[in-house]
């Protein structure tokens, strides 16, 4: 089996967990304004991503265009880790008090963003590797022209 079928089975369950979210909201406070996004959405749009994600793998599978195996492997792994650091429910870890304030939830945000940095690390990765397999692809295509 593939690895990159981690992403299908990942999106798979992000979608069912989409479902059967509880009604909390995910706030973001950008200057003046408030964005309330329902986790559920935050779970679908996840689920959406990774399967893109597949189906690029798929594709590039498909055309027998064979990305490195290194890259690939670490663009995978470190996307499930990533994504699973954003889903985590810290609440188990770290305890909040009868009256949380807001500079309380630190560890928790100090969590969060670096497994956001991660991830966004980890998607550029994996363009690099496309690039890197397509740049590859054409020098070997000039070379059996020219000879």
């Amino acid at each position: 089996m593939k690895l990159y079928f981690l992403l299908l089975v990942l999106s798979i369950v992000f979608l069912i967990v989409g479902f059967f979210s509880k009604e909390e909201t995910l706030d973001i406070n950008v200057h003046d304004t408030y964005y309330v996004i329902a986790h559920s959405h935050v779970y679908w749009f996840y689920s959406i991503f990774l399967l893109l994600l597949f189906g690029i793998h798929g594709l590039f599978d498909l055309l027998k265009i064979k990305l490195n195996d290194m890259f690939s492997k670490v663009h995978i792994l470190g996307t499930f880790l990533s994504m699973v650091g954003l889903c985590f429910p810290y609440y188990l870890i770290f305890t909040t008090p009868d009256f949380p304030l807001f500079d309380e939830s630190d560890k928790i945000n100090l969590c969060l963003t670096i497994s956001a940095i991660l991830f966004f690390v980890f998607q550029l990765l994996f363009l690099l590797n496309i690039v890197i397999t397509l740049i590859k692809g054409l020098v070997i295509f000039f070379q059996k022209r020219n000879t």
